[in-house]
């Protein structure tokens, strides 16, 4: 009988399995598997030559190879764990306060508004709450461009002081 790699190999007339593993046992009659020691791959090099010095040094290899990833895959799973359990952020929501501030703001909007002359409030409706372009606005209205130009400014002059005086 032969032993390779811890594998008891029986000559091909004999009875019995031609393979038998070889490891040692606790009580019990459980094999234990360990890595082998330092010492165990020198002794392999003296006994049997390069071939199993190939297959050991695949074996370790293997081994490490699985470790690596089981590790990373433990990781992983606790990485995809932590981030289900995070909180979800609050929406992006204004306040009660700022809707009543906003609230305010377009209430003085609307005053300072009425107290323009009417081209200059027809003129920043159709222009910034219609959303139309000056030439649409001009012809809306119909007035040259330049007038849309002129009462548009002289109308933000307006609600800029108005907006800027105190109530």
């Amino acid at each position: 009988m032969a032993e390779v790699l811890g594998f008891t190999i029986a000559p091909a007339g004999a009875a019995g399995a031609a393979v038998r593993p070889q490891h040692p046992r606790v009580s019990g009659g459980m094999p234990v598997i360990a890595p082998w020691s330092a010492a165990r791959p020198a002794q392999l090099s003296t006994q049997r030559g390069d071939t199993d010095d190939a297959m050991a040094a695949g074996t370790t290899l293997a081994y490490l190879r699985q470790t690596v990833v089981n590790l990373s895959r433990s990781a992983l799973r606790r990485r995809i764990l932590g981030l289900k359990l995070l909180s979800k952020p609050m929406p992006d929501m204004a306040s009660a306060e700022e809707g009543a501030y906003d609230l305010l703001e377009r209430d003085q909007l609307i005053k300072a508004m009425r107290g323009l002359q009417r081209r200059q409030r027809e003129v920043l409706v159709l222009r910034y709450f219609a959303d139309m372009t000056e030439a649409q606005v001009a012809e809306t209205l119909g007035i040259s461009l330049g007038s849309v130009k002129a009462y548009g400014s002289r109308g933000i002059a307006a609600l800029r002081v108005a907006m800027e005086a105190p109530a």
